[in-house]
């Protein structure tokens, strides 16, 4: 499975990064700086049909989570896709959300502390 960290902020970025690496999760997580990076990857390497944990941010520019999750459930991809939303929001409307659609397995507060990283661990391992 891989990993794609995907947030506007780089310190938050990298943070996420290593913690990835650390945990064992992935060598090389790719990140991407907004949900249409993120999107554009996952479109391009549908051909692959690969298995996808996805870190997401919700508040970000361009594109930002909830329309990338929409943009996700319009497309046909035959790649297995897991997202766990890791965003600053402590706001219940979002969390209640987010059990909308289907893909989010979590919803994490930032920055990843230890039961995040069981939480994203659990969720790579299913």
């Amino acid at each position: 499975m891989k990993v794609l960290i995907v947030d506007d902020d780089f310190i938050m970025l990298k943070l996420h990064q290593l913690r990835v690496i650390n945990a064992g999760l992935s060598p090389e997580p790719q990140l991407f700086y907004n949900g249409r990076e993120a999107l554009n990857f996952l479109l391009e390497a549908e051909k692959m049909d690969e298995q996808y944990l996805i870190l997401l941010d919700l508040n970000m520019p361009i594109m930002n989570g909830w329309q990338f999750l929409e943009a996700l459930q319009q497309q046909a991809l035959r790649s297995t896709i897991r997202v766990v939303i890791v965003t600053s929001s402590v706001d219940p409307a979002d969390r209640q959300r987010a059990k909308d659609y289907p893909q989010v397995a979590g919803y994490l507060e930032k920055p990843l502390n230890r039961q995040g990283m069981d939480l994203l661990a659990s969720v790579f391992e299913s």
